[in-house]
């Protein structure tokens, strides 16, 4: 019934297209964009305040979302116990996510640090002092994280599927999200490669300088304006 229908990516549009019989005319993309209230600090700045406010010094690998099954969490901690970093965890629970938090905190070791929800100065700051953002999720529709790591001058792996090969547009590594042992092998890149880890992380911050809100939202106006003229 509706008019138009706004969706986040291509890769959606493709699924809303395949599933439901829409005209194709009627969806649209409307990127996402990254929030400007997320802090961007220096590196040294943003470790320095990651050590003060957690207690929490060195290399890291953080992994930033809801605790819950299609994250997959458990193969990002897997995948840094093996590449031999510890693992921070940051998001939400739901009813399941204690059981799963068990199981990560079990494939992360001894340097597992488990936030929770963090307001978006402390968010910020973890970003920009992580060593690397691991995000082997197995379905999303956009994957905000990802860019909200570049953006903070963070290299990114990531899962290896359309959407987020889309929305990462090679400026992130991906790998498997089943094999953990591959996404290890894309972290122990990072970390023992300075000149790939300095290109991913100049690819990133172009990339994420792309998805704006104020670009979301003119993107947006235009869709509602064509849709009140649409018979």
């Amino acid at each position: 019934m509706a008019r138009r229908v706004a969706v986040p990516t291509e890769w959606v549009r493709r699924q809303v297209l395949s599933r439901f019989g829409v005209p194709p005319e009627r969806v649209v993309v409307v990127p996402w964009g990254v929030d400007a209230e997320l802090p961007r600090p220096p590196r040294a700045q943003a470790e320095a305040e990651v050590e003060a406010r957690f207690g929490i010094s060195g290399p890291f690998v953080l992994s930033v979302g809801c605790v819950e099954p299609k994250k997959n969490q458990l193969a990002a901690a897997s995948a840094a116990a093996r590449a031999g970093l510890p693992f921070v965890l940051v998001g939400p629970r739901v009813p399941r996510s204690p059981d799963l938090l068990a199981a990560i905190r079990g494939a992360a070791g001894s340097g597992f640090r488990d936030l929770g929800f963090v307001s978006t100065d402390s968010l910020g700051i973890l970003y920009a002092a992580a060593t690397a953002f691991c995000f082997p999720s197995f379905a999303e529709g956009f994957g905000l994280p990802v860019l909200e790591a570049m953006a903070a001058g963070v290299p990114v792996v990531a899962s290896d599927r359309p959407v987020l090969r889309e929305v990462c547009d090679g400026a992130a590594l991906l790998a498997d999200p089943g094999d953990p042992a591959a996404l290890a092998t894309a972290l122990r890149r990072l970390t023992e490669s300075p000149s790939l880890r300095a290109e991913l992380v100049e690819r990133g911050r172009t990339r994420a300088a792309w998805f704006t809100w104020e670009r979301s939202a003119a993107r947006f106006e235009e869709v509602l304006s064509d849709a009140v003229q649409a018979p």
